[in-house]
């Protein structure tokens, strides 16, 4: 089955198949990112305790 076909067979529109996939993209940039600085503010306070 063609992929033009199985779009037309499951009634996936091409624009919100990119749209999930969008916000899927961006949910997990929002959960690296706040586990990033969540690392980052770890680091933050050894470097302040080591410094006090």
């Amino acid at each position: 089955m063609k992929m033009p076909a199985l779009f037309e067979y499951a009634h996936i529109d091409i624009p919100v198949l990119f749209m999930v996939l969008a916000v899927l993209a961006s949910a997990i940039a929002v959960i690296y990112t706040k586990h990033s600085g969540r690392g980052q503010f770890v680091e933050l306070q050894h470097l302040e305790q080591q410094r006090d």
